[in-house]
């Protein structure tokens, strides 16, 4: 949580790019993390979606915003007001931003990974199949998080370590 709420600062501070690095590793870390930290991705999402649009980043945008809604419809699995056609409309709004974010970076394996998930959910296993073979076949070391690479059954994770940090002084 400490990550989160140093991007809020950062945020609030007017420093876009800090706020990003922190709210992508909250992100790493929460995917294989307790449920009570998951519960904070679709709000990551969204303040990285809000960072993308004011630095003019239609990629970054169209992602967020896909694995956003991807994550707000996963969020109403456990729900028992369920609303079938709310989850329906977002993810058919998700599958689309994830497919522009995929026609603008064909070989970002992180888009191919949870537009596979989205097909799986709407029904079209050949369609995840397609894209979880085309992310195993793109993944550089470093790209995906360990949640990430487990889903393609990649065994390339994101190293998240402080050499990408910003350096800490020790008094």
């Amino acid at each position: 949580m400490f990550r989160a709420q140093l991007a809020e600062l950062y945020l609030r501070a007017n420093k876009p790019a800090d706020a990003k690095f922190h709210l992508e590793k909250f992100i790493a870390d929460a995917q294989a993390g307790p449920a009570t930290l998951r519960a904070h991705l679709v709000h990551c999402h969204t303040k990285l979606m809000e960072i993308a649009q004011s630095t003019h980043d239609e990629f970054g945008e169209l992602f967020h915003r896909g694995v956003g809604l991807l994550l707000l419809v996963k969020e109403q699995d456990n729900d028992k007001e369920r609303d079938e056609l709310f989850c329906e409309e977002m993810l058919c709004k998700a599958i689309r931003a994830l497919s522009e974010a995929k026609e603008m970076k064909p070989g970002d394996p992180r888009v191919r990974v949870y537009l596979a998930e989205a097909h799986d959910r709407a029904g079209n296993h050949r369609g995840a199949d397609a894209e979880r073979a085309a992310a195993r076949m793109s993944v550089v070391p470093g790209e995906l998080t360990v949640a990430e690479a487990r889903d393609t059954g990649s065994l390339v994770p994101r190293a998240w370590d402080v050499s990408r940090s910003p350096p800490l002084r020790h008094r």
